[in-house]
């Protein structure tokens, strides 16, 4: 915790946003349909899962969320992450039904299988971390 904060007020001083906090290489900023359908393509490629990443700059849950998504990036290298600012990105929300965030999109194989409402609680959370295990695994056992 003490970390994230400290990498958060790097970035406050540097004229940053907290999203762009440590780990933002981690995820593929995405804000069209094209440049999803090119995530989706990439990781389709690569054998990879891919999650998407619905947020904005001023969402709370979103910015209470960023340190633990970035650990579930760090902890899972074979998947890939992508995020869709929802503020900025409007058009593409609305064409894929996202009417809140933060929330979450799973695609295997070029095809999305898994998509909800994110929160803080420990049954989001959780339900997260599972269809990254589970679908991470699905992959591997091919």
């Amino acid at each position: 915790w003490q970390q994230a904060a400290a990498a958060e007020m790097a970035c406050v001083e540097q004229g940053l946003g907290w999203w762009e906090a440590d780990g933002a290489e981690l995820w593929r900023d995405v804000s069209t349909e094209e440049e999803l359908r090119g995530a989706v393509g990439a990781a389709e490629r690569a054998g990879a899962l891919l999650l998407v990443d619905f947020w904005g700059p001023s969402c709370w849950s979103c910015r209470a969320l960023h340190p633990k998504l970035v650990q579930l990036a760090r902890d899972h290298p074979g998947v890939h992450f992508a995020r869709v600012n929802g503020e900025a990105s409007l058009e593409l929300c609305r064409s894929l039904q996202i009417s809140r965030i933060p929330w979450f999109q799973f695609y295997r194989d070029g095809r999305l299988f898994s998509s909800f409402s994110a929160s803080l609680s420990p049954a989001r959370l959780q339900k997260l971390r599972d269809e990254l295990q589970t679908h991470q695994h699905a992959l591997l056992c091919r």
